[in-house]
C-alpha cells in the first residue's frame, strides 16, 4: 500500500466532509461534535478553511490513489490560552486502514507542516482516556500526557516543537 500524506486542496473539501461525517457517525464517542448536528451544516469548519487554503489552519490527508482514507486537522489556537500553541483535532483513519501506522504518519505530517508556521512552538490535543490506541499513536509521535485536561474523561497531551 503506497499512501501519500499532504494538505488537502480546495477541490478535496467535499471528500473531507464525507470522511469527517463518517468519523462522527461510526465513532460518536471519540469526538465532541455530534453527527446529526454537523450533518445539518451546509459547510463544516474545515471545509471553508480548506477552500481558502488557510496557512495556519489546515487538514492533512492520507490518500491511497485519489481516495481519502484518513484526516488530521490543525488549528492555530487552543482552549487553554497558551501562547504560541496550536491544537491537533479531528484525527480519523477509516476502519479498514487501521493498524497500518497511518495515524502516526498523519500526526508527523501535521508536525512537519506546523514547523513552517512562525511563532508556533507547541502542539496540544485532547483524547478520550479510554482511547488507548490513539494515546499510543500520539506518544509514539512524541506527545506527552500532562495533567491539565478539561475533564476527567480526557487526556491532555502536549508536543514541543524543536
Amino acid at each position: 500500500m503506497n499512501l501519500i500524506y499532504r494538505r488537502l486542496s480546495p477541490s478535496e473539501s467535499f471528500a473531507y466532509r464525507e470522511v469527517r461525517l463518517e468519523s462522527l457517525r461510526l465513532f460518536p464517542d471519540a469526538f465532541e461534535a455530534i453527527f446529526s448536528e454537523e450533518k445539518k451544516n451546509t459547510e463544516l469548519m474545515f471545509e471553508s478553511l480548506i477552500k481558502q487554503q488557510d496557512k495556519s489552519n489546515f487538514v492533512v490527508g492520507a490518500f491511497e490513489g485519489t481516495s481519502l482514507v484518513g484526516i488530521c486537522g490543525f488549528v492555530n489556537r487552543n482552549q487553554y490560552s497558551l501562547e504560541r500553541t496550536g491544537t491537533i483535532i479531528q484525527m480519523y483513519v477509516k476502519k479498514e486502514y487501521r493498524g497500518k501506522n497511518i495515524g502516526l504518519h498523519l500526526t508527523n505530517k501535521v508536525i512537519e507542516e506546523v514547523r513552517k508556521i512562525p511563532k508556533t512552538n507547541r502542539l496540544v490535543l485532547e483524547v478520550k482516556k479510554t482511547n488507548s490506541a490513539a494515546i499510543a499513536v500520539y506518544e509514539r509521535a512524541g506527545f506527552r500526557i500532562e495533567n491539565i485536561a478539561r475533564s476527567s474523561e480526557l487526556r491532555y497531551m502536549e508536543y514541543l516543537i524543536k
